[in-house]
């Protein structure tokens, strides 16, 4: 089952895991509120296939389920590259709090208690997606540091303007990302000024 929202302008997608088809059918249309686009799963086994097939954006698992349990699928989606920061939210009892450890332990980066509220969900869902962004982006701070302070341990090296590529002289070669060819450009620009000649004693 999918629930679109036409007016978003970033298609993001949830998966909704639950073996009741009415709690199912609730949350996904909190998240069609908000502009997701929404896929259904009844059991583990299902979910882990769909999560297989394409990358969802927002995760929500109930704990008991025809199959691996809520824990199991969050431990396994945490395994998949792509699922490493995706929020996930379990759904547990309101006062399970066993299951509440038992669900960051696996992974997940919040929780919901049953009966879920719809409006509190909604709140839920913002700060779990802006949280996730956040630390997108502070993941992709880090990678270009990362690059940076690869380039600077190259130690001599020439940079080759046509073709982005630092030359070592030891003969070692490094591709460089196009943000990075970019600044490479500004500090070495196509034609750079040339020296005045030294003039004779």
């Amino acid at each position: 089952m999918a629930m679109a929202d036409d007016t978003a302008e970033t298609v993001r997608r949830a998966l909704i895991v639950d073996d009741d088809p009415l709690a199912r059918t609730l949350i996904a249309a909190s998240f069609a509120e908000i502009g997701f686009e929404v896929s259904t799963a009844g059991d583990g086994l299902e979910a882990l296939s769909l999560a297989g097939a394409q990358t969802f954006s927002c995760v929500v698992l109930d704990v008991q389920m025809p199959g691996p349990s809520g824990f199991e699928v969050c431990r396994e989606l945490r395994r998949m590259p792509q699922y490493r920061t995706i929020p996930i939210l379990i759904q547990t009892g309101l006062d399970d709090h066993r299951s509440i450890e038992q669900a960051f332990e696996a992974g997940a980066s919040d929780y919901l208690t049953k009966p879920v509220n719809d409006a509190l969900l909604r709140h839920r869902i913002r700060f779990v997606m802006k949280a996730a962004e956040l630390v997108g982006e502070l993941e992709d701070k880090r990678a270009k540091l990362d690059e940076a302070l690869n380039l600077a341990h190259l130690g001599h090296w020439e940079y080759l303007y046509d073709s982005g590529a630092m030359i070592s002289i030891g003969g070692g070669a490094a591709r460089l990302s196009r943000g990075a060819r970019t600044a490479a450009r500004r500090v070495f620009p196509a034609h750079p000024p040339r020296r005045p000649a030294a003039r004779a004693p």
